[in-house]
């Protein structure tokens, strides 16, 4: 496993880390490891602007050929069952 080491953590920002692992009953090691699996996992699940723009292109041009826009309640399901995959 890799090791990682971080200098020159501002005071405030370590006290934070400070209360929020002892919040949590966990060490700040493991709090830290917590935060960034949380921050790497985030940023693979955000959709690029790219591709925001092109699922809203496609939903225009079906509109212009007359195809029914599907409903928000529909959106999100698939957005949501696409996050999960």
């Amino acid at each position: 496993m890799a090791s990682l080491q971080i200098r020159n953590v501002p005071t405030d920002v370590m006290e934070k880390l400070r209360r929020i692992a002892g919040k949590e009953r966990r060490s700040i090691n493991a709090q830290v490891l917590m935060l960034l699996a949380d921050a790497v996992n985030e940023d693979q699940q955000r959709s690029t602007v790219k591709e925001i723009l092109e699922r809203a292109r496609e939903i225009r041009s079906s509109a212009k050929r007359g195809r029914k826009i599907p409903g928000s309640l529909a959106l999100i399901r698939k957005a949501r069952e696409e996050r999960i995959r």
